[in-house]
Order: structure tokens, then C-alpha cells, then sequence
């Protein structure tokens, strides 16, 4: 993901709203926006509710009920206060972007990372490609 840019408010559209729902599908996934027991918020049932509801949000990059919940609840959990009703502004913003670095969900653009991929290309089931030249890509 690339670092979240505030401001970020309800209603919005586009590629920050993507990227932002992307680092909320991580922060779900890593457990960083935990579920609790009843009566305490969210429960799991509420954080899948609330996982499908930022998917279909993600197929129209529209900031949504449920990225604005899952903002909140992040938010509360962070300790970053509860007057900001879901809005991404600075400091919601810099604790995203520090704990996607700290487990690095944040992409880069000058890493100097060197990836290897290594597999058989089929140009048909079961039939090779002689000749394909293997390349490096950084």
C-alpha cells in the first residue's frame, strides 16, 4: 500500500479511498482492529459484517458506512480519541502509515529489495516454452 494522505472523510471517492480501504482489509487481517465479547464493540460477528460491507465499498472506491465504522473502531482501539467520527485526518493518518511500516504493508517506491520468481510457463497444458529468457526485476 502506499502511505495513507489525510484528510480523508466520509463520502469520499477515489484512489486514497482505495488505498485506504486496503490498509483497513490489513489491519483486519493482522488482527490490529480486534473483535470483543457482547455487549463490548465490535464483536466478530460485527467485523465480518463489517469486512463484506468494505468490500462491496472497495468494487465502487467509495468511502462508505462500513470503512467509516471500521475508521471509528480503529480510531477507539488506537486510543486516538472518539470526536473524529471516522474522518482520516493527520493523526489518524501518521498511526496507519506507522504500523504498515512496522509490518510492512507499506510499498515503497526506492526499495532496493531484489525479488526471485521461479515456475514453468505453459503456453498450453502441458507443453512448455523453449526459449524464454530468464530475467531479473527489481
Amino acid at each position: 500500500m502506499q502511505p495513507i494522505i489525510a484528510p480523508i472523510v466520509p463520502n469520499a471517492k477515489g484512489k486514497e479511498v482505495q488505498n485506504l480501504q486496503n490498509a483497513l482489509s490489513f489491519f483486519l487481517d493482522k488482527n490490529m482492529i480486534r473483535s470483543f465479547d457482547p455487549p463490548n464493540q465490535p464483536t466478530t460477528d460485527d467485523l465480518l459484517k463489517l469486512r463484506k460491507l468494505l468490500q462491496a465499498e472497495s468494487t465502487e472506491t467509495v468511502f462508505g458506512t462500513g470503512t467509516t465504522q471500521l475508521v471509528v473502531y480503529f480510531q477507539l482501539q488506537q486510543k486516538l480519541g472518539d470526536n473524529l467520527k471516522g474522518m482520516v485526518e493527520e493523526t489518524t493518518a501518521g498511526k496507519m502509515n506507522e504500523l504498515l511500516k512496522q509490518w510492512g504493508g507499506l510499498y515503497t517506491t526506492n526499495s532496493n529489495r531484489t525479488y526471485t520468481v521461479s515456475g514453468t510457463i505453459d503456453k498450453k497444458k502441458g507443453s512448455g516454452m523453449p526459449g524464454v529468457i530468464e530475467e531479473t526485476m527489481k
